[in-house]
């Protein structure tokens, strides 16, 4: 994940709960941006 300055502040992992995979900073998106995600 890039800073708003453009400098690298964490590296991406992938999340899971079983049944779907994940980037770690989906969270990122869905706060900054409201991004929404499919319920399915």
């Amino acid at each position: 994940m890039l800073s708003e300055t453009g400098g690298l502040v964490a590296g991406l992992h992938l999340l899971t709960d079983g049944h779907r995979l994940w980037f770690s900073d989906l969270a990122h998106y869905v706060g900054r941006y409201q991004v929404e995600l499919d319920p399915e």
